[in-house]
């Protein structure tokens, strides 16, 4: 990349001229670039936060375990799996964290879909339950 100062009479200063040898025309008046046409330090700090935002982001994939995973244990608790977990005392809490912590830590994918759509099974399609009952969340 080669960044040269050209003469003229508009608002464009400089002419970068990219690797694959395009030209792109860059003024001395946009606030992000600096005088030899660069990015300032405040714009590439900006842009490595936003990266590092971006990656902070759970995955669909990473959502749907951690729902899976919170019915589970909700049901071997003897609860209802769409409970809100704001709702359970502080012992109950302390159960679900302890049994979450045993199941997770040698649990395989399949295994836990099988164990979710059980949970499932048993509670939500079940014939006998009764849907006004269950948990709305707004």
């Amino acid at each position: 990349m080669e960044i040269i100062e050209i003469e003229t009479e508009d608002s464009y200063k400089y002419k970068q001229i990219l690797d694959n040898g395009d030209i792109i025309l860059r003024n001395n008046n946009d606030p992000t670039l600096t005088p030899d046409g660069l990015l300032t330090v405040e714009k590439q700090l900006e842009k490595i936060q936003e990266e590092e935002e971006k990656q902070n982001f759970l995955s669909r994939e990473d959502i749907d375990r951690k729902i899976r995973i919170k019915c589970i244990i909700l049901y071997k608790m003897g609860r209802h799996i769409l409970e809100n977990l704001r709702n359970l005392k502080q012992r109950d809490i302390a159960k679900y964290y302890e049994i979450k912590d045993a199941y997770t830590e040698y649990i395989t994918e399949e295994q836990l879909i099988k164990d979710f759509n059980e949970a499932c099974q048993n509670t939500i399609f079940d014939l006998d339950a009764d849907y006004s009952k269950f948990p709305v969340y707004i």
